[in-house]
């Protein structure tokens, strides 16, 4: 194995290669590759191990409470699902800002082909990341100034999509039917992201803009845009008969048969989730389709889909409808790994995070917490 001190002399060959190439590959810059470099190492420096942060008194209790969430995850994940034991998720970096990086995204005007920019070692990328706003920002108007429409996202640690939590859901209740609607549920959201995407493009290409109060009125304009919109945000929000009711059906019936203490409240709270998902969409449909005519539809011809949109869209719809009405052609090769997982915890109970087993010995009582705290491998 590398040593410490092979690994960083690596490391810096590799950002000296980097800033020899740079000059000669399309897009890239000696000083965007310096501030690319510069943030990197001043994020590593600002690391700590995560259990010296779990140690600092000055760490606060919400804080300290997700680290140790971390870690209790990451136990998991090594002990139960055989994870390799590295060195990933073991530290931590207070930045004392709100967003890790910026990334700077930017297309033609009147395009939804994004810019291109090519690096040694990543390859091509459609946006830039800076580790400062006011650069990001700096470099957003030289390309806004040259025509090009732009924009500056920050960009957390992390990301999730409105599906994820459902999906973690379903997989920790640790029941099959549960498991088979997570897994399930990934394919569809796969799906259905895509197509709202896709509709989301073909939308912004026609107008110009994400804000919803500059639409209103487009279904009389667009009919064949309106459906495909509606038929996404039916699948998305589940219903009968198409792909995302089969998957959020098998979740919450999974839930409601888990083990595990305060299944009942996580199956009400996911429920909730539905209802409030599923007014927020139609809540947009009708906004976007169905209200007065808003300010772009007034000012700019409407364009409905054409041939080509329609051969790209078409398949993504028929597959809602055949995985909502012949989901066992996909649940048949789900089953092996769900019953596999399912079984996980009956056979290894002490794999599984302190929060879980804290909250079965809180539903047990009193002598069923003595009992695990006296077993081998239970609860610290």
């Amino acid at each position: 194995m590398l040593t410490e001190r092979r690994i960083r002399s690596v490391r810096a060959l590799q950002v000296l290669l980097s800033l020899l190439l740079c000059g000669a590959v399309s897009g890239c810059g000696i000083s965007y590759l310096a501030q690319a470099t510069q943030g990197q190492l001043r994020l590593m420096r600002a690391r700590r191990p995560i259990n010296q942060v779990l140690a600092d008194p000055t760490s606060s209790a919400q804080l300290k409470a997700r680290l140790e969430l971390v870690l209790d995850a990451r136990a998991f994940a090594v002990s139960s699902l055989g994870l390799p034991d590295n060195r990933s998720y073991r530290s931590y970096s207070d930045l004392k800002r709100p967003y890790a990086v910026w990334n700077v995204v930017a297309a033609p005007e009147f395009s939804i082909t994004p810019l291109r920019w090519c690096f040694p070692f990543a390859g091509c990328l459609s946006y830039r990341g800076y580790f400062k706003e006011s650069s990001a920002r700096a470099f957003a108007a030289q390309l806004a100034a040259r025509g090009d429409d732009t924009l500056v996202a920050g960009v957390a640690a992390y990301s999730t999509l409105g599906q994820l939590s459902f999906i973690v859901l379903g997989i920790f209740t640790f029941t099959i039917a549960g498991i088979d609607g997570g897994i399930y549920q990934i394919l569809n959201e796969s799906l259905a992201g895509a197509t709202l995407f896709m509709l989301l493009g073909l939308l912004y290409e026609r107008y110009g803009t994400n804000d919803i109060r500059e639409y209103g009125g487009l279904a009389a304009q667009l009919p064949w845009m309106a459906a495909m919109f509606v038929v996404t945000i039916l699948s998305i929000i589940g219903l009968p008969m198409l792909n995302s009711f089969v998957g959020e059906f098998l979740i919450l019936s999974g839930s409601m048969q888990s083990a595990y203490a305060h299944h009942h409240f996580w199956t009400t709270l996911a429920t909730t989730g539905v209802i409030l998902s599923a007014a927020y969409m139609l809540s947009m449909i009708q906004r976007v389709f169905y209200c007065d005519l808003g300010r772009k539809p007034r000012t700019i011809a409407p364009r409905d889909l054409d041939a080509r949109e329609h051969l790209a869209l078409w398949p993504m719809v028929a597959l809602f409808l055949v995985m909502g009405v012949a989901s066992p052609i996909w649940l048949k090769a789900i089953d092996g790994a769900a019953v596999a997982m399912a079984d996980h915890p009956a056979v290894n109970q002490a794999a599984l995070p302190n929060s879980a087993l804290k909250l079965e010995a809180q539903a047990a009582g009193p002598a069923s917490t003595t009992a695990t705290q006296a077993t081998p491998g239970g609860a610290r």
